[in-house]
Parts: structure tokens; sequence; C-alpha cells
């Protein structure tokens, strides 16, 4: 915490909203105001990541987690699963992935 070294060097701290008091004018005047920046710093965090997202788009870059399976281990899984020789948890095992990843990659 910052207070500790900034005390241990003689110097003060004070919480500015401790004795904050919103029935008054000032207390409310004051109030709005953070408020007001808090909004303006969420909107600038918004506007920000939607240039970067669009940025990420222009350069072909697909976010999100990459897929557990590609198209040729789908189609052998549905084989194996088809074929009928392994239970589910075997090709959970052989695959490497867990039950809700085979039964979404089966039904697609």
């Amino acid at each position: 915490m910052i207070v500790s070294p900034i005390s241990i060097k003689g110097g003060a701290a004070k919480r500015p909203l401790r004795h904050f008091d919103t029935r008054s004018a000032n207390g409310r005047l004051v109030f709005n105001l953070f408020g007001s920046f808090a909004q303006f710093e969420r909107d600038l965090i918004s506007k920000r990541t939607k240039a970067g997202l669009q940025a990420a788009r222009s350069r072909d870059h697909q976010g999100g987690r990459p897929a557990a399976l590609d198209d040729k281990q789908r189609k052998e899984l549905r084989r194996l699963h088809r074929k009928g020789d392994l239970t589910i948890r075997q090709l959970c095992e052989l695959f490497a992935i867990s039950k809700t990843t085979l039964y979404r990659n089966l039904k697609q």
C-alpha cells in the first residue's frame, strides 16, 4: 500500500471520499463529476477496444480460442464413432479432448 511509505517519510495521506456528503450541493457536484469521469473513461476504453478489434479484423486475424480439432481430425473422429469399436471415453482419450468437445464436433 502507498500510505505506509508516505507516512514513514513524514508525509500524510488523506482519503478524499471519506467525508463525502451527497446531501450538500458541493457533495452532489463532486459525486456527479466522479461519475462523469468514470463514464468518460469507460467510453474511451470501449472506443479503443472496438478500434483494436477492427484493426485485427483488417489484418484477417480471427480472435478466440483455437479449435481443439482440425478438419482432418474431425473426419477421423466421426469415422471412428460411426465404426463403433471405441467407447466415448476412449475416443476422448485418443484425441485428448473432453466429452463436451467430442459431442460438439460430432454435431457439427
